[in-house]
């Protein structure tokens, strides 16, 4: 074997140990424990002193990978500084599946002449047929991950048509799994109350009967809060996302949701059974898609638009969804760190967007003009939310629900197939919850009357309140704000970064 280019003082090799593993529930595979003992005793056998040992435990090295392996990062950062003499992992797999990755990583070994040793057989980048045949079995390594990335695909989808249980548990349920097997049986809520207090499914049901009742999803937070009632994360705090996500998930009553849609009857049970939930529930996601509800109680307003925009970056999958879904957390004011920097607006939920705070007022307020100053703007509105408009909604809100109160009854009957029924709700009740939205998003703010037509802007600049002006942002324009990308900085990124969609038509 040739030397590396680098060795300690008195000859001796330097090593550099690395481990990963992926999720492993059932814990089939190597554990990232087991793997470091194999790479020290091999270094054990060969006399080389290991200086440091990365381990990068629950995380994929395929591209599907959702989560950065920090570890690995800083280990070629190092071996590229020229620190190592070998490098020692469990096998090729361990170190990358994606061969965009691995190249990275080659390269550093290449430049420095640092072995990698992979359950004791030696390799070396600078010799063509060993680069060449360790690509291969990364390569190799890397359409293995893709097998398995469409077979969790095609996994999902098929449970996604039958309702299955799918993902993380869902706050306010437990899961049950076959004693003999370990094999899950499905999901049923958690009934078992929390000390003195009220179970999770308890909770769900209270938070969501709650905001049914227009009371404010902050005072709801601070009264669990003060209760010291267990969240779903990982945080001691009921933060407003949270209130708002189980008070909207229609998991809680018994559907499933893929890709963002509902796609009929779960497998499991809603979080309760009372007859009169499903209504409630609906009429809280009315609530909460009603612009005209204030989310500021007792205080003015200081800032324009804190609040108001939604975060559009990517995050994780959610416990009753197989794909990735949106944030929409909201973003608010977060003041400057030190002086001569500028304000921004930012995600408090998945902390992964901000932006100026001035860029974003001025460009989302120009947008807002230029859509009050357009002709006709006033007909178009007055047609919108004509009350012609409100009573055809509402008709039609009664059309669908007697069409399932009749596929429900057929069913109970037994005149309508379980199938047949799963195939009518799958078409009826997201039409039924458009429409509710509809119905709620028709009556605008009512001073939207004094700011339309060609003098839009100086009309505009007469009003002083910014609640007033808050409250006719919400009720024409959803902001959503998207992560900062490469050449995405300054004013010129603004119409990439920022998404707004009109509600009153374009």
């Amino acid at each position: 074997m040739t030397n590396p280019g680098t060795t300690a003082a008195d000859g001796q090799w330097i090593a550099f140990l690395y481990g990963r593993a992926s999720v492993d529930p059932r814990r089939k595979g190597r554990s990232v424990n087991a793997q470091m003992l194999d790479n020290r005793s091999i270094c054990n056998e060969q006399n080389w002193a290991i200086v440091a040992e990365f381990r990068d435990d629950d995380r994929s090295a395929s591209p599907y990978a959702k989560r950065a392996r920090d570890n690995y990062d800083e280990m070629v950062g190092r071996v590229a500084a020229g620190e190592a003499s070998v490098i020692v992992a469990w096998e090729p797999s361990r170190l990358s599946r994606d061969t965009e990755s691995w190249f990275v990583l080659r390269r550093a070994l290449q430049n420095t002449g640092t072995l990698v040793c992979l359950d004791g057989e030696m390799y070396d980048m600078r010799i063509a047929t060993q680069r060449q045949r360790l690509t291969r079995e990364i390569l190799d390594s890397e359409t293995e991950a893709d097998k398995t990335q469409a077979r969790n695909a095609r996994t999902a989808r098929q449970g996604a048509a039958v309702g299955a249980v799918h993902g993380r548990i869902l706050y306010g349920y437990r899961r049950e799994y076959d004693p003999d097997t370990g094999d899950l049986l499905g999901q049923v809520p958690d009934t078992e109350p929390q000390g003195t207090e009220a179970s999770k499914a308890d909770i769900v049901v209270e938070i969501i009967t709650r905001v049914a009742a227009r009371e404010s999803v902050r005072s709801i937070g601070m009264d669990l809060d003060a209760r010291r009632l267990e969240t779903p994360g990982v945080s001691e705090r009921w933060n407003l996302a949270t209130i708002r996500n189980i008070a909207r998930n229609v998991a809680y009553i018994g559907r499933r949701v893929h890709r963002g849609q509902v796609v009929g009857p779960a497998q499991w049970p809603p979080i309760t059974d009372d007859p009169t939930f499903e209504a409630t529930f609906w009429a809280a996601v009315a609530v909460l898609a009603d612009p005209s509800r204030r989310t500021q109680r007792g205080t003015a307003a200081v800032y324009e638009f804190t609040g108001i925009p939604t975060c559009g970056a990517r995050v994780s999958a959610s416990a009753d969804d197989s794909e990735d879904r949106v944030c929409g957390g909201y973003l608010y004011r977060i003041p400057a760190t030190r002086p001569g920097r500028a304000h921004q607006y930012g995600c408090r939920t998945c902390h992964r967007v901000a932006i100026n705070m001035d860029l974003l007022d001025t460009y989302a307020t120009a947008a807002l003009l230029a859509w009050l100053e357009v002709p006709g703007r006033a007909e178009q509105v007055l047609k919108v939310t004509s009350e012609d408009a409100s009573v055809g909604i509402l008709a039609e809100i009664a059309r669908l629900e007697a069409e399932l109160a009749q596929a429900r009854a057929m069913a109970t009957a037994r005149t309508l197939s379980v199938v047949s029924l799963a195939a009518a709700e799958a078409g009826i009740l997201p039409a039924l919850g458009q429409a509710r939205a509809r119905l709620s998003a028709c009556v605008p703010h009512p001073g939207l009357a004094r700011v339309l037509g060609p003098d839009a802007r100086a009309r505009w600049a007469e009003i002083d309140d910014v609640v007033e002006r808050r409250a006719i942002y919400r009720a024409v324009m959803d902001i959503r704000v998207l992560p900062i990308g490469p050449g995405y900085g300054g004013v010129r990124s603004l119409p990439k970064r920022v998404e707004i969609r009109w509600r009153l038509g374009a």
